[in-house]
């Protein structure tokens, strides 16, 4: 498959997963933020995940593809979530801001999933790792 078979892919099937989560920030449930660390742009296990989240009750409130960590960090009073999760695909998008991770999850639980994560990664920068299956590890974080 070429990139621009790829883009072309990942834009059909992100707008479809994002279609499927219309509303999945309402309800009464636990609030998950998810969001990319800076510099990653694959999005599209963080969104199943958000609707595996979904399905069991969260409410979603999604940032998307290369978040600046600060924001988040800013808006943990005006949404105070159950978890943060961010996902990468390299070890290295987490590494680029682990000052900002370890003050993150100073702050609030945060959860690291993704290829890019490990359990001595995560315990690093005092995260939970979610390197497993996205549907099992969105059950196991259920309310």
């Amino acid at each position: 498959m070429s990139v621009a078979q790829e883009h072309f892919a990942t834009k059909i099937i992100g707008g479809r997963l994002h279609g499927l989560a219309r509303g999945w920030g309402q309800g009464i449930g636990p609030r998950a933020v998810l969001a990319c660390p800076p510099g990653e742009l694959h999005e599209l296990g963080l969104l199943s995940f958000g609707l595996a989240l979904w399905e069991r009750g969260w409410r979603i409130v999604y940032l998307g593809a290369d978040t600046p960590l600060d924001g988040i960090a800013a808006r943990l009073d005006d949404l105070p979530p159950a978890i943060v999760v961010l996902a990468a695909v390299m070890p290295q998008r987490f590494l680029d801001s682990a000052d900002e991770l370890t003050a993150l999850a100073a702050q609030v639980r945060v959860g690291l999933g993704g290829a890019g994560v490990s359990v001595s990664l995560a315990s690093r920068l005092g995260a939970e790792c979610l390197d497993g299956d996205l549907v099992d590890e969105a059950a196991a974080l259920a309310p």
